[in-house]
């Protein structure tokens, strides 16, 4: 996967606008970039959770604008961003998904 260790950053809020973007910081050399992504992007989001599981990153909740929708409402969407490809796609999941949610905690447990 990467061969330094890095701190990422997806969506928010900046000046009043929600966000999409990704943004990878080297923590031994304070580099900031950004990598090109494509496929299935996640609409922009703030409030929402992220967490890292082995290639791939992964981006639940918070509050986001569907395209063509009015307003902001809470989401139950969880996209993946692999770390390889840096290819998006929405996660096509099984069972009953947690109801729509933002300001929630993610962490990956080994069970």
């Amino acid at each position: 996967m990467f061969t330094c260790v890095l701190w990422q950053v997806f969506g928010g809020l900046g000046d009043g606008t929600r966000l999409n973007d990704v943004h990878l910081l080297d923590l031994r050399t304070l580099m900031w970039r950004t990598p090109p992504t494509h496929g299935a992007k996640p609409p922009p989001r703030s409030h929402h959770a992220c967490c890292v599981f082995g290639d791939q990153l992964l981006v639940l909740g918070g509050l986001a604008q569907a395209e063509g929708a009015r307003r902001l409402l809470p989401s139950a969407d969880l996209y993946v961003l692999d770390l390889n490809t840096w290819s998006w796609s929405c996660a096509m999941t099984q069972g009953t998904r947690p109801s729509a949610r933002l300001d929630l905690g993610m962490a990956v447990v080994r069970t």
